[in-house]
């Protein structure tokens, strides 16, 4: 009797072992997928954010000229001249 209930006793804590151990696997493997497609975004934010960079450099530079363009011609009209003109 004492010998039957240890067998059911070691049969159940390893049916109970051995669930415990596939359910973390799985969790780890699903850990993994997560991290991967985290890795994932952020190198697409990395990306995204040297594009942005270098548009908002563009942007700065067309304003610097726009900006010096439109100081040239206000001081052109200040002085009675027509900037860019020709007769």
């Amino acid at each position: 009797m004492e010998e039957k209930k240890l067998r059911r006793i070691v049969a159940a804590v390893t049916a109970t072992a051995t669930l415990l151990l596939v359910i973390l696997l799985f969790v780890m493997i699903y850990q993994m997928i997560l991290i991967g497609n985290g890795q994932k975004k952020i190198e697409d934010l990395n990306t995204e954010i040297v594009s942005l960079q270098e548009e908002k450099k563009d942007m700065e530079n067309r304003i610097e000229i726009w900006q010096t363009d439109w100081k040239i011609d206000e001081r052109a009209r200040e002085l009675g001249w027509l900037y860019g003109y020709t007769k």
